[in-house]
Order: structure tokens, then sequence, then C-alpha cells
């Protein structure tokens, strides 16, 4: 795609831009048409309207028109978006070359098993917003996009700051994203936005997204959970100057990240591991339109390795201590996490424990007297990669009664000295050959969270979580 050059007159057209002549309609571009096909679209959208229980499957869908906020699949609905353009499924497709979003959510939509790239905006985006029936933060959406490889979108360079990139939902809770490819898009990889609550992504790759977080929540609350995620080299400011984390937390409450790979890429400016961040971003457009504070929020069990040259941060930063004085008690200190740095003696940790808005960085000495990651551990062990590790039964949200054999799969290129298995992060046992198995009996009635840990021979350690209920 020739980037669109927006200009009331003939502007001075380059190789690989283009100028429509509306009131002419006349298309000029600079470069020789000789032996190729030229193609402009303007159609909107290809699949959208109030119909209910739609399947979209098997389809190349490519070259819509659309413009924000429509997708090439799926309109905006406005005031009746819980009675209209529900329950829709997109799965198996290829979705590409549109202009504005591929995608775009509704309510109990799943997307699935599609490939989405090289779109003008996002991958997927969109909202629920605010429909006629009165709804509250913790309204569910059912939205699930599961499986799909999705790349190389925002060609049209959108601003990434408003919502380009990978994944971009606003005003929306109760959305699942679970074992995506989300990689090279310029954007965040995932963007919960705008009182988007109560998110789930796991088990996802987020890697070499451009200009944004790895994955983020922005003025959320709810309870969201960020686990299993491997968030690698997101950030780099190509066409935008924002700071960005491998996962970042922005006005937002009730996110717990564990489990969690993050690697943070050499970069000319701010691109960071993690980091939780207060700010007065006013309140909440739903009810009970809270002021949004920054509580609740909590990283464990999770790894960050910096590439060599890479100077980002992890931490907590009280950026709005008038409203939140309190902004340090009200969240967890980060705890059991691994860092893993080319100059460990480094100041990349930032955590005052303070009213004092001085954001200071710190070395992990002072990152640890300050309260945080008292049990964590730094290294200068920064070029060993990872283990790959992962729960292959139960499967995750499993209802089981009684004794159950938990069965983990485990490797590393330098091999697997040991694996621990957790129960609500409690070490139950530590098997050192395969099989890597765990026979669970003592397990009392509810919800449990079941870890892996593997442990490489290199001397570097990840996990993987899944949540079972004893009846």
């Amino acid at each position: 795609p020739y980037r669109h050059l927006d200009s009331p007159t003939m502007p001075n057209i380059g190789q690989h831009e283009w100028w429509f002549d509306y009131d002419s309609h006349v298309i000029y571009f600079h470069d020789d048409p000789s032996g190729h096909k030229v193609e402009t679209s303007v159609v909107n959208n290809g699949f959208g309207g109030p119909a209910n229980n739609v399947t979209i499957q098997y389809l190349t869908v490519e070259e819509f028109a659309d413009m924000y906020p429509v997708g090439a699949i799926g309109l905006t609905q406005g005031k009746n978006v819980l009675t209209q353009e529900t329950n829709w499924t997109v799965k198996n497709c290829e979705v590409t070359l549109n202009h504005g979003f591929g995608v775009r959510v509704n309510y109990r939509m799943h997307i699935l098993n599609n490939y989405i790239h090289d779109n003008g905006q996002v991958g997927i985006g969109g909202g629920i917003g605010v429909p006629a029936e009165p709804i509250t933060e913790s309204t569910d959406s059912g939205i699930l996009i599961q499986g799909n490889t999705i790349s190389h979108n925002d060609y049209a360079h959108f601003n990434p700051g408003f919502g380009a990139g990978g994944i971009k939902v606003g005003a929306t809770s109760g959305v699942t994203v679970r074992d995506n490819v989300i990689e090279n898009n310029e954007g965040s990889g995932v963007h919960f936005d705008v009182d988007s609550n109560s998110g789930f992504v796991d088990n996802n790759l987020i890697a070499n997204n451009s200009d944004g977080d790895g994955m983020g929540q922005e003025i959320g609350a709810g309870r969201s959970i960020f686990r299993n995620n491997k968030v690698l080299r997101n950030g780099l400011q190509i066409d935008d100057n924002n700071w960005a984390y491998q996962i970042g937390v922005h006005a937002s409450s009730g996110v717990e990240a564990y489990c969690n790979v993050m690697e943070v890429p050499a970069a000319r400016g701010g691109v960071g591991g993690w980091g939780v961040g207060s700010s007065d971003r006013g309140s909440s457009g739903f009810p009970p339109f809270n002021y949004r504070v920054t509580t609740g929020n909590y990283f464990h069990h999770n790894v960050v390795i910096w590439d060599a040259g890479a100077n980002g941060e992890v931490g907590f930063r009280n950026n709005d201590p008038a409203n939140q004085p309190d902004f340090f008690a009200k969240n967890r200190p980060p705890d059991y996490n691994d860092y893993h740095l080319p100059d460990p003696s480094g100041a990349h940790f930032v955590y005052d424990n303070d009213n004092s808005r001085n954001n200071h960085l710190k070395n992990f000495k002072g990152h640890r007297s300050s309260g945080a990651d008292v049990h964590g551990t730094v290294d200068g062990n920064y070029a060993s990669g990872f283990p790959d590790v992962s729960i292959t039964s139960p499967v995750d949200g499993s209802s089981i009664n009684g004794p159950v054999t938990i069965t983990a799969a485990a490797s590393d290129r330098s091999g697997i000295r040991k694996v621990e298995f957790y129960v609500d992060w409690s070490l139950q046992t530590t098997v050192s050959n395969q099989p890597y198995e765990f026979n669970w009996s003592n397990g009392s009635s509810g919800s449990h969270v079941i870890a892996a840990m593997a442990y490489s021979n290199a001397g570097i350690r990840t996990c993987y979580a899944v949540t079972l209920n004893e009846e």
C-alpha cells in the first residue's frame, strides 16, 4: 500500500505516495504503473449489520476502505451493541490490506485462528462503548480472541498513541486474548483502554511491536490476569516517541501479572520491562463513575531479560500523589521476579515507597531496601535464553474431583535441571527427570493456581500456570 497524502490541493507527490483529487475523481501518483496492477478501494465494509449469530469462515477479506471506527468485518452498533451484531464468529480467515481495522469486535464475538495482517490501522479493534441498556464496569463482553496470527498492521501509520497495532480494545470488559502470535505491528501488541476492565491475556507471543507497550492496560479497573506470555523486544521508537514497557499498567487497577517472560531491547528512548504508574486521568464513564485510581496491582514470578545495550526500567511510578497518597500501600510490592542484566549493578529499578513523586532509579539493592522484590533475584546472566515450560494436563479451567496428576513439559537448549510444582504459590514437589509430573491429592474445594517452574542448566527459570477448580 502506498501512503495516501492528505491535502486540499495537489501536494508534492514522491515515490510510494498518492493523492486523490476528489473534486475531479482523479488519482495521481509518482511511480510508473507499467507492468503493475493498480487498485484503489472505496467500499467501507465487507461484513456488518444488525444480524446476530453470524459465522464468517474460510474467506480472504481484503482491500476494503474502512475508516475508523469501522472494520472490514464488523460495524459499530452504537446504543444497540448488546442486541445487534452479537455472537459473531470469525475463524480460519485471512484479513489483510484493509484501510483501518481488520476486524472490529462486538458483543460476544469470537475471533479464532485467523491470519490478520498488513491492515492500515489495527488488526483487531473496537469495543462496546456505552449502550442503551445500562451496564457497569464489570459487564462481561464475552469476547474471545484466540489462536490468531496478527502481524504488520498499521501500514497507514495511524497514531499509535491513540490506537494502532495488533489489538486495541476500548470500553469493554472481560476480553480474553489467548494463544495468539502478535508481532511486528506499529503500535501496541495488546492495548486495553478507556475502561476496558478484567482482561485475561494468556500464553501469547507478543514480539517486536513498535511505538507502544507490548501489552498494557490504560485507565481500567476490575481484575485482569496477564500470565504465561512471552513479551519480547517491544516498544522501539520508529514513528513515535512514547515511553513503552513490555507490560505496562497506566492509571489502572487490579492487574496481576505472573509467569511472563519479558525481553527489554536496546533502544534510543524509554523502553522498559514492566511498569505500573498512577496519574490523574479523571473518573470512569461507567457506573459507579469512580476516580481512576491505581490500586491492587501485583507483579510476581516474572522474568525480565535486558539485551546488550538496553537501559530500560521496571517498577512503580507515583505521578498522582495529591490524589493517591496511598499509592504504594494499595498496590502489592513486586516480588519473586528474576532480573537478568548485562550490568546487574545498574540503576534500572524504580520503587520509592513514599509520597515524594521523585521516582528515583535505583540499583537492585536500593529497590529491595524500599520493600520491593524481597524474594527476587538479579544477576548478569542475560545471554542464555530461557526455558520453555507448559502444563499439558489438565487443561486450564478444568474442574477436578479428588487426586489428579499434573503433567508439565519443559525444554531448553542447555537442558532442564529440575521442575518445581506449586499450588497457590506454595511449593509441593521438585522433579529432576522426565516425566515432569506431580500427583496432587490434598486440594480443598475452590479455585487454585497450579504452576510449574522450570530451571535450565544455564541458570534461568520460568514458570507456567493454570487455574483448576476443585469440586
